[in-house]
């Protein structure tokens, strides 16, 4: 059995080794088509190199921003490469005001990921370590990028925030004829879907009203599939008057258990892809048990033996905030949410040794049917990991209120659990 259960581990891992093949429609620099395969990482931020192919039969070929000019994958991203400046800009400063020699001006060939595109003008994005890039072009000119900065200056021996929104005022230069549109301009914010609504509207009241293109899949989130094992912490306690024979007076003793199941992640593209949302179901099935003396004497006492076996389906929905960006290698994060545990079986007793002059009488009693449990429980998660690439390890800490039906009676039950999570789909 340990055998089969190590190869289940092992099977993700197999299946992560797998690419994300989609169809896509290549333009290379030499102005030649044609359609393809690549292997879509659908990338937090623009990619560098993109592997393609012509056929399944063949191996994938890297190609750069250098030798592709645009392409588009089938159901994804449409991404184009530009020679463009990128503001590099640090995002703090040592002295009371910006730092001019320290602003670094990078000139390169990259993919940007096409936004929105119309006869009037066109908008780009680039997504870096240091955060998002937007570029506007009208017409076939050249790209201007649509600057925003966000940094600190220290002053008086501290430090203070600064926000440049220097994209409004290009805003403004580019879409002045059209007063509907001006009167949204302070309000915009710097993201690709804020300034191509803005753009849309211009076309629409002001311009061609012919918008070719705009980037509905490149707003969407990013799902993820996890397979989950790892070690549970339970807590059980069951509280009630001296009619209820499971009752204890402390916690009962839980050895530690395996649980596994799967979890979906839905990254949001908001927030810098800092936020996700995710719903886990594992199995979990544990024993508990409690040893305790009563009627104690120098020759006589009674030792109660309490054990509790139960097995759960859990699941999970819970809210992940990642303390560092797509680009860091390893990604911090919290979460918290809530929970519900269905209870598949459960399995009870109840020992009583009658000790006197080194003899004792045995009883065994099975209450289970007597307690009425509760097959639905309802709880909340928190807790916290880390992430890094197709792996993640989480702690979390969930209360779980509701097992016993009977009002005489109370039940503490907490569980503890540290779990890794490998990603077999994206």
């Amino acid at each position: 059995m340990k055998n089969y259960f190590f190869l289940f581990l092992l099977f993700p891992g197999c299946l992560s080794a797998q690419k994300n093949i989609q169809k896509a429609a290549i333009v290379t620099n030499n102005d030649e088509t044609f359609y393809g395969f690549v292997d879509d990482r659908q990338w937090a931020q623009n990619p560098v190199i993109i592997n393609i192919k012509r056929t399944l039969a063949d191996k994938f070929e890297k190609y750069t921003a250098n030798q592709i000019k645009s392409i588009k994958i089938e159901n994804g991203n449409h991404y184009a490469s530009f020679n463009v400046k990128i503001d590099n800009s640090p995002p703090r400063y040592e002295t009371e005001s910006p730092d001019s020699s320290l602003i670094k001006i990078e000139e390169k060939n990259v993919f940007l990921q096409i936004e929105f595109l119309s006869n009037e003008y066109n908008l780009y994005s680039l997504i870096q370590n240091n955060g998002l890039h937007l570029y506007i072009q009208k017409g076939d000119k050249n790209l201007e990028e649509l600057v925003y900065r966000n940094y600190t200056v220290r002053r008086n021996g501290g430090y203070y925030e600064i926000e440049e929104k220097k994209f409004v005022n290009q805003l403004n230069y580019y879409l002045d004829n059209c007063q509907d549109v001006q009167k949204k301009l302070a309000d915009v914010n710097y993201s690709s879907s804020a300034i191509a609504k803005l753009l849309s509207k211009y076309i629409q009241q002001c311009g061609s009203k012919q918008i070719t293109y705009t980037n509905e899949t490149g707003r969407k989130g990013i799902a993820e599939l996890y397979f989950l094992a790892g070690t549970a912490f339970n807590s059980l306690q069951i509280i009630g008057s001296g009619t209820n024979i499971l009752a204890t007076t402390k916690p009962l003793k839980s050895d530690p258990a395996v649980v596994f199941g799967v979890r979906l992640n839905y990254i949001l593209k908001k927030m810098q892809q800092k936020l996700s949302i995710q719903t886990e179901i594992y199995y979990n099935k544990f024993l508990s048990h409690f040893e305790e003396r009563f009627s104690e004497t120098s020759v006589s006492y009674i030792q109660k033996t309490t054990k509790i076996n139960p097995a759960f389906l859990r699941i999970s929905f819970a809210a992940r905030y990642h303390l560092a960006k797509p680009s860091a290698a390893l990604r911090p994060y919290l979460q918290a949410g809530f929970s519900m545990a269905n209870m598949l079986s459960i399995k009870t007793s109840v020992t009583t040794d009658n000790y006197y002059d080194a003899t004792h009488h045995e009883s065994v009693q099975d209450p289970t049917k007597q307690q009425n449990f509760s097959k639905l429980q309802a709880g909340l998660t928190v807790g916290g990991g880390l992430k890094y690439k197709i792996l993640s390890l989480d702690y979390r800490y969930e209360p779980t209120f509701g097992l016993l039906k009977k009002l005489n009676s109370t039940s503490k039950y907490r569980l503890q659990s540290i779990i890794l999570g490998v990603r077999i789909f994206h």
